[in-house]
């Protein structure tokens, strides 16, 4: 990978994790500047606004339906408190929790700190954890984070400031907790379970976390404030007065905003900008390591999809290098699987399936797919075309070049493809609908730290908005099952490296890379602390420089 000179950021190393940075960033070289570390060393300030530029509108601000990476950041680190977080050192830590006792491997009892409020003045319980708790694993909520509580089966509310939970035995239960936000029952409870995702407040959320929700704009941005109230103990007021999300689809745009001053930080600018924005001197560029893949995933219920020879095929076409190399400037790594590259169970010796058209236009004849009319495009016996359809999100030129390479790369196998850019939102309602209306989409997903499989790839959850793939085998299910109730490394690792290989092999998705986020911010930016946490984890300790 090509090393990226940043100058002055402000990249947060994790102690004793080289795996979640180092490694995964490896190459990076990093040269900080005398007055820069000055800067760092100064004195924080109160006050300021600070604007964010993102590609796209946030999503719902509820952490119980909410499926968009960049409004959970927001969700976490400004609006909403957990039961428990993960520190730097990837370790549990008290967040609304105020401490924990477990009770053997099977349940807690958690108690909560009573100086917590939500915005609207109500205080935080123990009532609203276990309504949570209940909506999250019910059904209807069809929440993104059903899976992570499967094991979980009970919350009994002792007293309003302690409840206990029970559990199945299984690996690192708390992890489910730092995942999901705690939602208000006041404001929430009266609404069904199945109109969740439809419920006002997603855009007009009352948290009672650090920064309170101030206005949204449809498509262009939303407000959010200090928390004047927010308890000392967990850190008090944030030292900014008002962050503001824009949204800015366009890479140029960004990049005129931040240089005039209009932003304070872009996220996702093009790779071969980064370097040209860090060498002014009022810009630093940074890099994220994070637990993102870029994939593209099949619609396997189509026909020619629904063969694991062609999806496989498709992926051989792909020269997955060379499209890092052009679209990233090399700063990423092919991925064999959706298993992060710095997990324990990573088996080494896996590989990627390498680029070889020859063996692709094999796999094709073998599953019936071969031109047989001369004009470039692989048919079936019957005379269908191998042609699809593939979904990008429209707004920024890195979605338009990637369905291009795609188009490209695979028309010279003989699959023809028809990119088409869609708003975001209608690319993710045709791809968790019932009727999974799409044959291609390209799309970033994430891996969090405890695996969890079930919603992308076990055939129980066919019928779930998460798996869009439809993609079914007994196998894979048995090997979810199995990691399900295995508590030994050594033995999850063996069930996890059979499971990656599977998937690679079948391809229900063809898995593009892993990369760091790459982020521009303004010098009068400070406090800026980063690793695969999130971006935003330290801001409530953001501040500006006069």
């Amino acid at each position: 990978m090509r090393s990226l000179r940043l100058r002055r950021p402000d990249v947060l190393r994790t102690p004793g994790r080289c795996v979640l940075t180092a490694c995964l960033l490896s190459g990076l070289l990093i040269a900080t500047s005398a007055s820069a570390q000055q800067r760092r060393a100064a004195t924080p300030r109160r006050g300021g606004t600070v604007v964010i530029a993102g590609g796209s509108d946030l999503a719902l601000a509820n952490s119980l339906v909410n499926t968009e990476g960049w409004t959970r950041e927001f969700i976490d680190a400004a609006l909403f408190l957990r039961l428990v977080k993960l520190n730097a050192n990837l370790a549990y830590v008290p967040e609304l929790a105020l401490s924990w006792r477990l009770t053997g491997d099977t349940g807690a009892v958690f108690r909560l700190r009573r100086d917590v409020r939500w915005h609207d003045g109500r205080r935080t319980t123990a009532h609203d954890v276990a309504f949570t708790f209940d909506r999250v694993r019910n059904p209807e909520t069809a929440s993104p984070h059903s899976e992570v509580f499967d094991q979980w089966t009970s919350a009994q509310v002792i007293d309003s400031f302690t409840i206990r939970f029970t559990w199945k035995p299984h690996v690192e239960p708390l992890f489910a907790w730092t995942l999901l936000a705690v939602m208000p029952k006041h404001l929430l409870d009266s609404i069904p379970p199945a109109r969740l995702r439809q419920a006002a407040f997603n855009k007009n959320p009352v948290g009672n976390g650090p920064f309170r929700f101030a206005q949204y704009l449809p498509n262009d941005r939303w407000v959010f404030e200090a928390n004047a109230n927010f308890p000392a103990a967990l850190g008090g007021r944030p030292l900014l007065d008002r962050v503001i999300w824009r949204v800015i689809p366009d890479n140029t745009a960004q990049i005129a905003e931040i240089r005039t001053g209009q932003v304070d930080m872009i996220l996702g600018p093009r790779a071969e900008n980064v370097q040209l924005l860090d060498a002014e001197p009022d810009l630093r560029g940074m890099m994220r390591p994070t637990n993102r893949y870029t994939t593209v995933i099949w619609n396997n219920k189509r026909e020619g999809l629904n063969d694991a020879r062609v999806r496989r095929a498709m992926t051989l076409a792909l020269n997955r290098p060379e499209m890092l190399k052009v679209l990233r400037r090399g700063y990423g790594t092919v991925v064999v699987g959706p298993v992060p590259p710095f997990h324990w169970s990573v088996d080494k010796k896996q590989t990627p399936l390498a680029f070889d058209t020859v063996a692709a236009r094999r796999l094709f004849a073998s599953a019936g797919w071969v031109d047989r009319n001369g004009d470039g495009v692989l048919e079936n016996a019957a005379g269908k075309p191998l042609e699809f359809e593939l979904r990008v999100a429209a707004g920024n030129q890195f979605n338009r070049d990637i369905g291009e390479m795609l188009r490209a790369q695979l028309e010279r196998v003989g699959v023809k493809v028809n990119v088409r850019p869609m708003d975001f939102a209608a690319v993710l309602k045709d791809i968790t609908s019932p009727e999974r209306n799409f044959d291609r989409a390209f799309l970033t997903l994430s891996t969090d730290l405890v695996l969890q499989f079930d919603d992308l790839f076990h055939s129980t959850t066919m019928d779930n908005p998460f798996h869009a793939t439809s993609y079914s085998n007994p196998e894979v299910d048995r090997l979810l099952n199995r990691s399900k109730v295995t508590h030994d490394r050594a033995a999850a690792a063996a069930i996890w490296q059979r499971f990656q290989r599977i998937i690679r092999d079948d391809a229900p998705m063809t898995f593009l890379w892993w990369s760091p986020d790459l982020i521009v911010a303004r010098e009068r930016l400070q406090g800026v602390q980063m690793d695969v946490r999130g971006a935003l984890i330290t801001l409530p300790r953001w501040y500006v420089t006069k």
